[in-house]
This record gives C-alpha cells, sequence and structure tokens, in this order.
C-alpha cells in the first residue's frame, strides 16, 4: 500500500481538477478521481463502473467543490461533496 500522503496527495489533486477557476476535463480528471486512485492502492474490482465491480459513486457538484487543504495543514477535508455510495450504500454527510 503507498504512503498514506500520496493517497491525500491524489484526493487534493482530484479536488482541484474540478475545482474553480478552470473548466473541468472531463475525460482527463475523472481517472485522476477513480481509476488512478484504485490502481494506485492495487483495488483491481473499484474505480470503474462496470459489471462485477463494487458500486462505489461519489455525487458532487463541481462548482461547489472547494479544497481547504493546505500544505501546512493537508489533512484538511474537502467541501462540496453530497452524497458518496460505498458498496452501493448511501453515506451522506459525516
Amino acid at each position: 500500500m503507498p504512503p498514506r500522503t500520496a493517497v491525500f496527495v491524489s484526493s487534493r489533486k482530484s479536488v482541484q481538477s474540478v475545482a474553480p477557476p478552470r473548466p473541468p476535463n472531463w475525460s482527463a480528471d475523472l481517472p485522476c478521481m477513480s481509476s488512478a486512485n484504485a490502481v494506485l492502492l492495487g483495488l483491481d474490482d473499484r474505480g470503474r463502473i462496470a459489471l462485477g465491480a463494487w458500486a462505489d459513486l461519489v455525487i458532487f457538484d463541481p462548482a461547489s467543490v472547494q479544497d481547504h487543504a493546505t500544505d501546512d495543514a493537508p489533512l484538511q477535508f474537502s467541501t462540496g461533496i453530497d452524497t458518496v455510495y460505498i458498496n452501493g450504500d448511501s453515506r451522506t454527510g459525516r
């Protein structure tokens, strides 16, 4: 498994890729938020929507996603993520 910092950096990059000021480039940004992270973590049955894969989905409005992490405080949560589905079960809020 990669170091924890690799996961947080990947998460931060994901948020930065859909947060303003630039419009999203979905073909480049979606893998950063899904399949690339699954590959990094060695999770072959996650990170994509496919028959037989786990139903892990994130519902968000790109206009409201905001990164709060900084170099001094990298573990700050992002905002603007409405709902997360883990194994098909909805997880709303924290």
